[in-house]
């Protein structure tokens, strides 16, 4: 579910807070973390009867009546001819549009953490937000770093 606030107004950056969930840890036993802090990582997703995250990008990307097209990181697990064949060199490297997550998410966590700081917090969980700050900046960091192998294009039409 993607709350509007945290959209962005591209289909393609409400896409990356939809798969945001990919790169977060799943709930183990004990796990004291609340449920918006638990994700898939490590969950047999086949098995649970959901796509991975290159699946899901192509199903959504093929499925929408804008000309969406996304590049995935060659060799990158899911990625297969027919998304590099649909993506052309037009496509945004879909790693930018993971980096804008990150990062989007990384400022809220430390504006989170800060109102933690300060009691003025709303949520008991607040305080774990300190922990996902380095955690999402690293994340950010290395999807930029793949954007320096993935020459960028863009479609000022959407």
């Amino acid at each position: 579910m993607a709350v509007w606030y945290y959209c962005a107004g591209h289909p393609l950056s409400d896409l990356a807070n939809m798969c945001g969930s990919y790169y977060m840890p799943a709930a183990v036993g004990g796990d004291q973390r609340p449920a918006h802090l638990c994700g898939l990582m490590g969950l047999d997703l086949g098995q649970l009867g959901l796509p991975d995250e290159q699946s899901l990008v192509l199903m959504y990307t093929s499925g929408s009546p804008l000309p969406l097209h996304v590049r995935m990181q060659p060799g990158a697990p899911g990625s297969s001819s027919a998304q590099a064949a649909q993506a052309g060199e037009q496509g945004l490297p879909w790693a930018f549009f993971m980096a804008m997550y990150f990062f989007k998410y990384a400022v809220i966590a430390q504006g989170v953490a800060a109102r933690a700081a300060s009691g003025n917090a709303t949520s008991a969980s607040a305080p774990l937000a300190k922990r996902y700050i380095p955690l999402l900046a690293s994340m950010c960091r290395g999807k930029l770093q793949e954007l320096q192998t993935a020459p960028i294009s863009f479609n000022p039409k959407l």
